[in-house]
């Protein structure tokens, strides 16, 4: 039953991190703005997360 459990729990958090580094395309113009950044520097920052989250 634990082995369930944790196997669960893994399952959602790889969901969601997998989602929130797709989730940077919708959020795009809005990091830009915010964070006054140039697209080449959001550009790396999804990158690098993508690459280390996979």
């Amino acid at each position: 039953m634990a082995e369930d459990y944790v196997l669960v729990s893994d399952l959602v958090l790889q969901f969601v991190s997998v989602a929130l580094g797709f989730g940077f395309i919708e959020m795009y113009p809005e990091l830009i703005s915010v964070f006054d950044a140039k697209r080449s520097e959001l550009a790396r920052i999804q990158g690098l997360y993508l690459g280390f989250t996979t």
